[in-house]
């Protein structure tokens, strides 16, 4: 029979008891007995509270989407040239997957026992944002400019159409293919250096920053808390967007220091707006808290889990899909678009990102609300897969015949 001081009851909805050792807040411990953090000292944010948590969202939605779908793919331009933008810009991506994939269980396995007067989650995300914008610094400086183009696409004289048929040409960028606006391997080396580094600051801020969420966030208010996270990615989205759209003039250097000032300021503003989950009362940390075996665990465990495999699995293909189509859209603007009024390709990926994220955002709550009235979830996974498969080949078969 289990010791019933380890448990706490408490009411559910429906009026019926639960124990809240089968909560995810039992994690949290309040003394050296490992008693469960009973649920009821999780204190209910207010609704301002729940929005400066997810304040931090707008930073990291922001930075992601104008580096990743934007400046980066430019910027490999620039270091490589046009023949070997996308197998450098693969090289890259991968990078910063491979190190997401190996560091996040890390930063969550560490940022569980981490015991400091600070919190638990704090100091990882802070140390993160410190590392994710000196590497900041580091990537724009290995690769300082876009990829140029001629020196004629302001001229008013030359048709779009007539620049897009030559070499160099309207697209802004299209590399000019000569040594000279090469960056030497030492360069490229840097960047990827960087990149990689970068990725491991992020991923720490934004794994323990998942952690602080779920830790401080009270069952009753997740619905509330979940519809301002959405909208807060919506606006750092919209918002890297906007920003893409006037990169070219601000230059490599100004939009990397628009990107770490935003970044920082969201992350110290959800940082000093609320406190970490029973910090005075988890316990200490015991000399054996570092396990490879419990490591080893945490990579492959949840794959013995039927359901988990399936949402692994199907997350898995989705993302790529995902990273696919957002990455490389640059240079499929580049290299197969005419573009109207010779507006560049980085200025063309980010307007056309701003209806296809309001339209995502409208179609997201509406999905929500149907999902919820029909009470069946797979109905609509599987048409909005559909619709996205044929929308991709649709693009694919256009471009063949047209």
């Amino acid at each position: 029979m289990p010791d019933m001081k380890s448990y706490t009851t408490v009411p559910t909805d429906s009026g019926s008891e639960t124990d809240v050792a089968e909560n995810p807040f039992s994690a949290l411990k309040t003394d050296d007995t490992d008693e469960p953090c009973p649920i009821s000292a999780v204190p209910i944010l207010s609704k301002g509270k729940l929005v400066l948590l997810n304040v931090a969202w707008t930073g990291m939605m922001m930075s992601f989407l104008v580096l990743a779908v934007a400046v980066v793919p430019s910027q490999v331009q620039f270091l490589v040239g046009s023949k070997q933008k996308a197998k450098t810009l693969s090289l890259v991506a991968a990078s910063g997957s491979i190190v997401t994939l190996l560091v996040a269980p890390l930063i969550g396995y560490f940022s569980d026992r981490c015991r400091s007067r600070w919190g638990r989650r704090k100091p990882f995300m802070v140390f993160g944002a410190v590392i994710t914008c000196i590497c900041l610094v580091g990537v724009a400086l290995s690769a300082p400019h876009f990829a140029r183009t001629n020196k004629y696409r302001h001229i008013a004289n030359i048709s779009c159409d007539t620049l897009n048929s030559q070499k160099p040409s309207c697209g802004f960028n299209r590399s000019v293919e000569s040594d000279s606006d090469r960056a030497s391997t030492e360069r490229l080396v840097s960047f990827i250096l960087s990149y990689v580094v970068l990725f491991i600051g992020y991923t720490m801020v934004s794994t323990a920053y998942n952690g602080l969420i779920a830790d401080v966030t009270h069952y009753s208010v997740r619905g509330f808390s979940s519809g301002v996270m959405g909208l807060m990615m919506l606006i750092g989205n919209l918002s890297g967007a906007a920003l893409g759209v006037v990169a070219e003039k601000l230059t490599v250097a100004g939009t990397y220091s628009v990107v770490a000032a935003f970044f920082f300021g969201t992350i110290m503003v959800t940082v000093c707006s609320v406190q970490d989950a029973c910090t005075t009362t988890l316990p200490s940390v015991k000399a054996n808290v570092f396990s490879l075996k419990a490591i080893f665990l945490g990579y492959i465990e949840p794959l013995f889990e039927h359901d988990f495999r399936w949402v692994f699995v199907t997350r898995f293909l989705m993302q790529m899909g995902i990273a696919t189509t957002l990455g490389f859209l640059e240079y499929w603007f580049d290299d197969l678009v005419h573009l109207p009024h010779c507006i560049s390709a980085i200025q063309a990926v980010s307007i056309a990102l701003l209806p296809l994220l309001l339209t995502a955002a409208l179609c997201s709550v509406a999905g929500g609300i149907l999902s919820d009235h029909l009470q069946r979830r797979k109905v609509l996974v599987v048409t909005a897969a559909l619709i996205m498969a044929v929308a991709a080949g649709s693009e694919a078969v256009v471009r063949v015949f047209w």
